[in-house]
C-alpha cells in the first residue's frame, strides 16, 4: 500500500499503529526535552542547545537522560510524539530559552543541527515573527534539499499572518480544533494544511509525571507522529 498524506485521512491510528514500521528520527526544536522522564529516557537518541557568543551562534551537545529542558513545553511536545508514533527516535534540540523566546537565527541553527544528526523530520512547535520569512525560507529550502520534512505550529492567536514556519510552503502547517476528539485530524484550508486536537491533552511534565496541555503546540506533535509513522511504513 501506497501511503500519501491525503491518504492519512482514511486510516485510523491503531491500523497505521499495526503496520510494520522502521524507525524514523526526528528532532523537537522547543524548550529542551526532559529526557529522564521515565516516557522519554530510551527515546531520546540526540541532544543539543544553541549556543550564543557575542554574534557566534552554535549549537552544543547535552547530556541524555537528563533534564535539558528550561521552560517544560518542549517535554510535554515530545512525550505527544513518543505516544503518538513508538518507531520514533527523539533528537531534543533546544532553541527557545527558558521564557520560551527564541531567535529566527537560532531557530535555522538548530534546524541545521538536526538536518546535520540525521533528523528525517522536524517538529517546529513554535512561531517566528514574518520578519523573518527570509531566513525561514532558506532554513526550509535546506530540509527540502535533505529530504526532511517539517511539521510546524501555527500561532493561538493568528493576528497578521499565521507564524513562520507553519505558513509557509515548505511545511506542514497545523492548527488546533477543539471540536476535534483526540486523535482525530483534518485538512483546513491553503497555509494551515491541517488541524488536530490540542485541546487538554494529556502530556509528560518537566520533572516527572503529566499534566494537561491546549494550544496549537501540542496538536503539532500529535501530526508530526502520524507522518512519522506513515515515513517509517
Amino acid at each position: 500500500m501506497k501511503l500519501s498524506f491525503a491518504s492519512l485521512l482514511d486510516l485510523h491510528l491503531a491500523a497505521l499503529r499495526k503496520r510494520a514500521t522502521a524507525p524514523v528520527r526526528i528532532a523537537v526544536l522547543d524548550t529542551g526535552v526532559d529526557s529522564s522522564h521515565p516516557l522519554l529516557k530510551s527515546r531520546i537518541v540526540a541532544s543539543g542547545a544553541i549556543a550564543v557568543d557575542g554574534d557566534e551562534i552554535s549549537v552544543v551537545e547535552t547530556r541524555l537522560g537528563v533534564d535539558n529542558d528550561v521552560f517544560g513545553h518542549g517535554t510535554s511536545v515530545a512525550s505527544i510524539v513518543a505516544r503518538t508514533a513508538p518507531n520514533a527516535e527523539i533528537i531534543d534540540v533546544r532553541v527557545l530559552d527558558a521564557q520560551n523566546h527564541g531567535s529566527a537565527d537560532g531557530i535555522a541553527a538548530g534546524m541545521r543541527y538536526a538536518i546535520e544528526n540525521g533528523a528525517r523530520m522536524l517538529n517546529m512547535s513554535l512561531a517566528a515573527s514574518a520578519s523573518d520569512s527570509a531566513l525561514m525560507l532558506e532554513a526550509l529550502e535546506e530540509a527540502y534539499e535533505n529530504n526532511v520534512i517539517v511539521i510546524a505550529a501555527q500561532k493561538n492567536f493568528p493576528i497578521g499572518d499565521d507564524g513562520l514556519p507553519a505558513q509557509l510552503s515548505g511545511s506542514i502547517g497545523v492548527g488546533n480544533d477543539p471540536d476535534l476528539k483526540p486523535n482525530q485530524w483534518t485538512f483546513v484550508r491553503e497555509h494551515i494544511e491541517v488541524s488536530a486536537c490540542g485541546e487538554n491533552v494529556e502530556a509528560a511534565a518537566r520533572g516527572g509525571g503529566y499534566t494537561r496541555v491546549t494550544g496549537t503546540s501540542f496538536a503539532t506533535p500529535f501530526i508530526a507522529g502520524i507522518c512519522c509513522l506513515a515515513v517509517g511504513a
